[in-house]
């Protein structure tokens, strides 16, 4: 039996980020997501998928985001019933580096999903680091992106 892979998915809220849990629900014994981040805009949403996948890290873009992240952590918990205690919040990364910091995370593959032109610099992160690149965004992979 093979070990899961790790897995960080930038762009977690969005369609891309969603479809990719589907997939990781699906198959439990090939994949593990680490880390997961997003823009910042749904907090709940980004709370709900950390909790259910057990991440070591989350990142916000919106360092504004960072709080409501939180309290969207202690929101879930408790309407998952967990008791206070019972549940381990990931580390919290945000700003405009929470991207670029997570996918330089620990881990096998990288799957960038991130909006537009903010996506490079996670993307050229990712690669510094040595990691497999999964990317589900256009603009990182045009032509003008190429060195």
């Amino acid at each position: 039996m093979t070990t899961p892979r790790d897995l960080v998915l930038l762009g977690s809220t969005g369609s891309i980020g969603t479809q990719a849990i589907d997939i990781v629900r699906r198959n439990p014994d090939r994949f593990r997501v680490v880390a997961l981040g997003a823009g910042g805009g749904n907090v709940e949403l980004l709370a709900a998928q950390a909790l259910e996948l057990g991440v070591e890290a989350v990142g916000v873009a919106k360092a504004s985001a960072a709080q409501d992240l939180q309290l969207a952590f202690y929101a879930e918990a408790s309407r998952r019933g967990y008791a206070t205690g019972d549940f381990r919040i990931p580390k919290i990364v945000a700003g405009p580096d929470a991207m670029t910091e997570l996918a330089e995370w620990p881990c096998d593959i990288v799957l960038n999903g991130v909006v537009g032109s903010l996506g490079l610099p996670p993307t050229l992160a990712a690669l510094r680091a040595g990691r497999t690149l999964a990317l589900a965004n256009k603009e990182s992979s045009s032509p003008a992106a190429r060195w």
